[in-house]
């Protein structure tokens, strides 16, 4: 007996048209058909297809397979396949009637157009970013209470590094297949407030001759935590980069006590947050951020705040 010979289709999906090239054999029983996009798109991540009929299960793969098989030898058979960027939201179906070769030898089947357009390149995409920011905010201006801190014998540094860490939304309500979209940032605080009481400038900073940064310092830091929610608005400016302007609850401020060194949390402060941000999506998992911001503690102190992030996307 003469070995099986296995055929391979090609089927090629552009925007509009779906093409076929056919091989031929005199007795074929197995076929592999292999799709190609002819726009190589290497965001996507996930194809989905099925056979002659959309209503049953789709059969998933990563974008690296790009073939299937089967056995038979009966008539005309439907392909169905769709594309994916994130694996949930998938583009409109594309389709081709394929036409598997009998004992005798067939053409090739003529270009037949799309009867739907494959979406391309939704650009609100939904994504949760888990993000780590390292920067440094400075107090701008004093409020009354602050004063107070004075009055007890109490100074901190006009400087504090500040570092956020927690769950960014991007697009948790998308606005149709726009750019736009609706997000959240809910984020705990660190920042580490110097004790600046007996240097020659206690209510002055670091670069103007205030409290210094050194290891004998460290003791009289106040290591403050709070957090912040901040709701915000995203657009995206292409596939990889993304702007947005957020607002929300800040809160992160020593208590008021003389000896509060270490580590602490005050409840009774809240304020708020407003700024701008950056985000660039170096892969399809890491994503670099700049965040620029006003943290307004009214009472307390105002704060101009910048933050280099680094965000795992899934």
């Amino acid at each position: 007996m003469s070995a099986i010979r296995t055929k391979t289709i090609v089927l090629a999906l552009v925007l509009l048209v779906v093409g076929t090239a056919l091989a031929f054999a005199s007795s074929p029983l197995a076929y592999t058909y292999t799709w190609r996009w002819v726009i190589n798109d290497p965001e996507v991540t996930s194809f989905r297809y099925q056979l002659d009929t959309m209503d049953g299960e789709w059969t998933v793969v990563d974008a690296s397979v790009t073939s299937f098989s089967i056995d038979s030898d009966v008539g005309q058979r439907r392909f169905y396949l769709e594309q994916s960027y994130d694996g949930v939201i998938w583009s409109d179906v594309a389709w081709k009637d394929l036409g598997v070769p009998g004992p005798v030898e067939l053409l090739p089947a003529a270009i037949v157009p799309v009867t739907e357009p494959v979406a391309v390149g939704q650009l609100n995409l939904r994504r949760f970013i888990v993000k780590l920011s390292l920067g440094a905010q400075y107090a701008v201006k004093d409020g009354s209470i602050y004063n107070t801190y004075d009055a007890n014998g109490i100074y901190f540094d006009r400087l504090q590094p500040l570092a956020t860490f927690g769950l960014v939304v991007d697009n948790l309500i998308r606005f149709g297949n726009t750019p736009w979209g609706l997000g959240l940032d809910v984020s705990a605080v660190y920042a580490p407030y110097l004790y600046a009481a007996g240097s020659s400038n206690p209510t002055g900073s670091v670069s103007t001759g205030g409290s210094d940064w050194s290891k004998i310092e460290w003791a009289r830091f106040a290591h403050v935590v709070g957090f912040t929610v901040a709701p915000k608005v995203n657009v995206a400016l292409s596939k990889t980069m993304h702007l947005s302007v957020f607002g929300g609850i800040w809160t992160s401020f020593p208590t008021k006590d003389d000896v509060e060194a270490g580590w602490n949390y005050n409840p009774d402060v809240f304020g708020w947050t407003a700024g701008l941000g950056w985000r660039w999506d170096i892969s399809k998992k890491i994503s670099l951020s700049l965040d620029a911001s006003w943290n307004a503690l009214p009472e307390y102190r105002h704060n101009a705040a910048g933050r280099l992030g680094v965000g795992y996307m899934f």
